[in-house]
């Protein structure tokens, strides 16, 4: 993500773990994925993320969203503005 962009094939050679492995790990809902693309803050494939030049500043929400620790947690974070 800090390139703007995260490659799932990239990460999983970097890693060592299969993309799917590393899907089960985290928090990956395509779901929510779809609700930040209609908002214009990426763009996704099956593939890769990409943050458009728009939702850089938002770079962390998308991050967080991948958080297992932050999937169905109801503490309160700070929020973009």
């Amino acid at each position: 993500m800090c390139n703007d962009r995260l490659s799932w094939k990239e990460l999983s050679a970097h890693i060592g773990v299969g993309e799917s492995d590393i899907k089960n790990a985290i928090s990956y809902d395509q779901n929510r994925l779809a609700d930040f693309e209609k908002d214009g803050i990426i763009t996704y494939s099956p593939e890769e993320i990409k943050i458009t030049q728009e939702g850089a500043i938002f770079v962390r929400n998308v991050a967080a969203a991948f958080d297992p620790l932050m999937k169905d947690n109801t503490k309160m974070y700070s929020k973009p503005v």
